[in-house]
């Protein structure tokens, strides 16, 4: 089995831990209001992104299920109590699709 982090990801995924640290090391309840809004807005831009990154990674990822033996590849990115609960293989990312709040552009 390969390693499970390639080099292609690896950099760009320790960066945005990096700022996740970075923003963590904030101290919220010193904030401006204005800030804590902007902060707010900006991470469910953000988890936004990540849920279309990581759903257009899904859509191509069956071989990973094939590799590793379980019966989906949502068996590696669901929620824990649902693993193995499933009666089907989902196709192609469908059932565990992560749920998010949507949040329009001002």
């Amino acid at each position: 089995m390969e390693s499970c982090m390639s080099s292609t990801y690896a950099e760009p995924l320790d960066r945005l831990a990096g700022v996740l640290d970075e923003l963590a090391s904030i101290s919220p309840e010193f904030r401006s209001t204005g800030e804590k809004q902007e902060l707010l807005l900006g991470v469910a831009r953000a988890k936004a992104r990540l849920v279309a990154e990581e759903l257009r990674v899904l859509a191509v990822s069956d071989d990973i299920a094939v590799e590793t033996g379980d019966r989906s590849v949502c068996d590696l990115v669901g929620d824990p109590d649902e693993r193995g609960a499933r009666d089907r293989t989902p196709a192609r990312g469908v059932g565990c699709v992560p749920r998010v709040a949507v949040v329009a552009d001002r």
